[in-house]
């Protein structure tokens, strides 16, 4: 048995106090008559008014109140599976968030303009799932891939300049980002839409554009701003200045917004100076795209019962109208009374709520095999029954199978119709979420477990607004952001801390060629030591050879030493200049701290590969 409206049924509460209302009515009825004298003499003047049939017609007005309130609930009972098939495309939507967004040369900001515009965007979306990125320094999934464009309005609402704690502009790393998410949960055509000014900080967007389009991502750029250049306006009302003093001008660089479209074949749009935007173009073009099957279900829908309940209601109103509560009534008017065993007589049997109720009960004895084999023997009755779905979730929460369990969820979130029980599914989700992210933080996944944890955030946001009373998702979702905020903080001092031990890395590897370097000097300087003696050796016998040569001839002798006065004239006259290979043979036989030395008079220097400093 399934109500539309359960909480009309509440009303049946007020049934004791109709009865104690009538009770009431007979004993004050009864008090007045007294006054008009004795009992006894009284009930033989009303001798003809039955006591009993008064009660009676009370009785049956009561039932009758009690029918209706019933029937006004609209039970349900049975179902009819019908499928609904739902098409679109992937869409992600990817916003700047950095400081340069707070440039007023659109009012009132780049940024508030941008989500005022993109909430419009979502509204005329039909089928088709869309998430959030945002992006400065770095990118994060502010929201996944999902189907309640509500969610992704109220997403936009909580996005400002501190929602990426990291400074800069890296449209390379938001277009990089929605890449590896289209390729853990895309189903259709993948579309990205990057609204920003464009003014990317080295991080190579034409590239990741390239890759995208391997990837088969359309990407749409939407340039907002001016071309040339507004100050940024901070919020404490100064003006954002560079490491030099200089007031920034932050510019929109659409060429580079148009290569970017242009590489994934996509298009690009410019805001106007009010800052709204011409999205005809795209949706024309998104609805030319092929649309896959996002989701494929069979929705169950129940069978309305309240005929059933109305219609004695209707048969004992006019049963008491006709019925008198003199004593005496005329012979038609009982065979009404023959019809009420059968109105009454009406009854349900409802298997699946038998099962439905024992599997609660080994579920409560911690029984959890048990209960989930009674709720599976349930579906057979009704595959698509989300109390059901919704139970056996909580039994996998249990066993922790966490992936299994969302899954569970999610059906009974689409099947569920009252938004307190949408919100209960919603709120076990993030739950699940929770714990997958803390698994895997323990096992030092620690991006994973990051996006887990903005999983879990969405899921608690979405639980929070079917239902705003709820204090349990907003204390999850806190939950949820500290410890978001604490693993960031230490992957970031994970990805320092290797930064650091792979630049030692490199000093060391670097010192030990110089080592070797060294090693290897020495030992060519020995060799050419040795080299030096054989030829000086070499030199002395030949010198020796002409000695004895000349000995034997006085004239010959006495020209060799001309010659050799001439050469040695011709090298003084040469002093002072030294040839390269003279130049390099000198270096080669200093010593290596000399080397150093003379490296450092001449001031050698080599030139470091420029950075970036800008944090807009």
């Amino acid at each position: 048995m399934h109500f539309w409206n359960q909480t009309i049924l509440y009303s049946l509460f007020g049934i004791p106090l109709i009865v104690l209302f009538y009770v009431w009515v007979f004993g004050r009825k009864k008090r007045l008559l007294t006054r008009m004298g004795s009992w006894d003499l009284v009930r033989r003047l009303v001798e003809s008014r039955s006591e009993f049939r008064q009660a009676l017609k009370a009785g049956l007005l009561v039932l009758t109140i009690g029918l209706l309130l019933f029937s006004l609930s609209r039970p349900q009972y049975g179902s009819i599976e019908r499928p609904i098939i739902r098409k679109g495309v992937d869409i992600y939507i990817a916003i700047d968030t950095s400081l340069s967004m707070l440039a007023e040369d659109i009012k009132p900001s780049r940024m508030s303009r941008a989500k005022e515009q993109l909430k419009g965007l979502i509204h005329r979306l039909r089928g088709d799932r869309v998430g959030i990125i945002t992006f400065a320094g770095t990118a994060f999934i502010q929201c996944p891939l999902t189907l309640d464009y509500g969610l992704a309005q109220n997403t936009l609402d909580t996005i400002d300049q501190e929602s990426v704690p990291v400074p800069g502009t890296a449209i390379g790393e938001a277009i990089r980002t929605a890449a590896a998410s289209f390729e853990r949960s895309a189903k259709g055509e993948k579309v990205l839409i990057l609204l920003t000014d464009g003014e990317d900080h080295e991080t190579d967007p034409l590239g990741a554009a390239k890759e995208a389009a391997k990837a088969g991502i359309r990407i749409y750029s939407i340039g907002i701003g001016s071309e040339k250049g507004e100050p940024i306006r901070l919020t404490d009302g100064s003006f954002k200045k560079d490491k030099e003093g200089h007031t920034v001008n932050s510019q929109m660089d659409l060429v580079l917004l148009q290569k970017i479209a242009q590489a994934t074949n996509g298009k690009t749009i410019k805001a106007n100076p009010t800052g709204s935007l011409e999205l005809d173009a795209i949706y024309e073009d998104i609805g030319h795209l092929q649309k896959e099957t996002l989701r494929s279900r069979t929705y169950t829908v129940y069978e309305e019962r309240f005929q059933y309940f109305l219609l004695p209601v209707i048969l004992l109103l006019i049963l008491e109208m006709l019925m008198s509560d003199r004593k005496r009534f005329s012979p038609r008017k009982p065979l009404l009374l023959f019809l009420l065993p059968l109105i009454l007589g009406f009854s349900l049997s409802d298997p699946l709520s038998r099962l439905n109720r024992e599997g609660n009960q080994a579920y409560e004895k911690q029984e959890f095999e048990k209960a989930l084999e009674y709720y599976k023997n349930a579906q057979v009755e009704s595959p698509e029954a989300p109390e059901l779905h919704f139970n056996i979730g909580n039994v996998l929460l249990k066993e922790k199978k966490y992936e299994e369990a969302i899954k569970e969820f999610e059906q009974a979130a689409a099947l569920f119709k009252e938004q307190q029980r949408i919100a209960d599914a919603y709120y076990n989700i993030g739950v699940a979420q929770y714990r997958m992210a803390q698994q895997l933080a323990t096992m030092e996944n620690l991006q994973e477990a990051i996006k887990k944890l903005e999983e879990a955030m969405a899921s608690n946001q979405t639980a929070m607004k079917k239902n705003s009373i709820d204090m349990d998702s907003k204390y999850n979702y806190e939950q949820a952001k500290r410890l978001w905020k604490e693993l960031l903080d230490k992957l970031k001092e994970q990805q320092k801390q290797q930064e650091q031990k792979s630049q030692e890395n490199k000093e060391d590897k670097q010192q030990e060629q110089k080592q070797e370097q060294k090693e290897q000097k020495q030992e060519e300087r020995k060799k050419e030591e040795e080299k030096k003696e054989q030829q000086q050796e070499a030199q002395e016998k030949k010198e020796e050879q002409k000695e004895v040569q000349q000995a034997a001839k006085p004239e010959e002798k006495e020209k060799n030493k001309q010659q050799q006065t001439a050469q040695e004239e011709q090298k003084k006259a040469k002093v002072g200049e030294m040839s390269k290979e003279d130049a390099l043979r000198f270096l080669s036989t200093l010593k290596e701290e000399n080397k150093e030395a003379l490296k450092e008079a001449l001031k050698l220097k080599y030139r470091s590969r420029p950075g970036t400093d800008k944090d807009w």
